[in-house]
């Protein structure tokens, strides 16, 4: 059984935003993983959805293909990884969709998502984010 995460992306510790066209942030690496500064509960199979904070909007969609790992490489406070297979997403975070679409339960995920790096989310959830990004 796989669990769907929403995975919050810029505004962290540093207060960097990401740029418009995310998918050159960091030479590309949102395209291909994610990156934690503590081991993540994400899963090999697990569903994804890609939130810019700095904006409010969800940019993208897609499954876990790995289980956490550790960059030794990476000299940031984000070492801790898991690759990604994006499904659908969308090239501008301009173009994403917001936050909102994926409140299809009672709670409000703006103020559940605050201050941290991620969070679980039900099947419904997920599924609004699919359908809010394959639109």
């Amino acid at each position: 059984m796989s669990d769907n995460w929403i995975k919050s992306l810029g505004m962290g510790a540093r207060g960097h935003q990401l740029r418009d066209d995310w998918g050159n942030e960091r030479d590309g690496l949102l395209l291909r993983a994610l990156t934690f500064a503590k081991r993540p509960g994400l899963a090999k199979g697990d569903g994804v959805v890609l939130y810019a904070a700095g904006v409010g909007l969800i940019f993208a969609v897609g499954k876990v293909t790995s289980h956490p790992y550790r960059d030794e490489a990476d000299t940031t406070n984000w070492p801790w990884r898991v690759n990604i297979d994006l499904d659908q997403s969308r090239e501008f975070l301009h173009d994403g969709e917001p936050l909102e679409v994926l409140n299809v339960e009672e709670r409000d995920l703006r103020n559940v998502i605050k201050r941290r790096s991620h969070i679980r989310l039900s099947d419904a959830e997920f599924q609004a984010a699919v359908g809010a990004l394959g639109a």
